[in-house]
């Protein structure tokens, strides 16, 4: 992939068509590189470095795929920034967000409703779908701009997705770790997830774990990623 041109990112800003595209001008062309965080470092050669309930696929999409859907991604979606309600307090996501699939969804106060997904998306759907045995309906796509987006230690837990969801990621873009904490002790893991790895969060990750994807100051390119989920409508 080509290098980056030196300049830096914007800050993450609301929403506005001319800001995103200025913004993805600026970092599409940013290499990926596998970075090392700080912080003991989650291995997809040792099962028991992280919580048997996640499984961590390396380059689970091949390269080329994982680039062409990267970039169709970046110049296709009209990204969101809606503003969700966290304890009590409204304020804009630290993130670019897409909901697609065939119901709504609402978490922390804010409604996505239902758009039909890309073909491409759609693919992976299928995909996963037939390796899973498992069927899925709808798929939450987050940008994170660069290090400084972010979201929170949360489960997705919402009643909409059942008792023990079995929810799988696929990751485009620059590396970032993706937490997870136990909610007996507060043990947290690392996994340096990167572009075209599959993260698999599978029965008890919600209900005694929580995830997120923390603020990483040197990481300067965008990150993807395509959370598929089974939304019962009448739930």
């Amino acid at each position: 992939m080509a290098r980056a041109h030196g300049r830096e990112p914007t800050s993450p800003q609301p929403t506005t068509r001319s800001g995103l595209e200025r913004e993805f001008r600026d970092l599409r062309d940013t290499e990926f590189v596998r970075n090392t965080s700080e912080s003991t470092i989650a291995s997809s050669t040792h099962a028991h470095a992280f919580p048997s309930c996640v499984t961590w696929t390396v380059g689970w999409l091949g390269a080329a795929d994982a680039d062409e859907l990267f970039d169709e991604l970046m110049a296709d979606v009209e990204w969101e920034q809606p503003t969700i309600t966290s304890f009590g307090t409204a304020h804009l996501t630290p993130r670019l967000s897409k909901w697609f699939g065939d119901v709504a969804y609402t978490y922390s106060g804010a409604r996505h409703e239902a758009l039909p997904m890309p073909t491409s998306v759609d693919g992976l759907r299928r995909r996963l779908g037939s390796e899973l045995g498992l069927s899925y309906n709808s798929v939450l796509v987050n940008l994170y701009r660069d290090g400084r987006d972010t979201v929170g230690m949360h489960a997705d837990n919402e009643p909409e997705l059942g008792a023990e969801p079995i929810i799988p990621t696929v990751v485009l873009g620059a590396t970032r770790d993706f937490a997870i904490r136990t909610n007996a002790t507060g043990e947290r893991w690392l996994i340096p997830a990167a572009h075209g790895d599959l993260l698999l969060m599978g029965a008890g990750c919600q209900s005694q774990y929580t995830h997120g994807i923390p603020r990483r100051a040197h990481v300067s390119g965008p990150r993807i990623s395509l959370t598929f989920r089974l939304v019962h409508a009448n739930s």
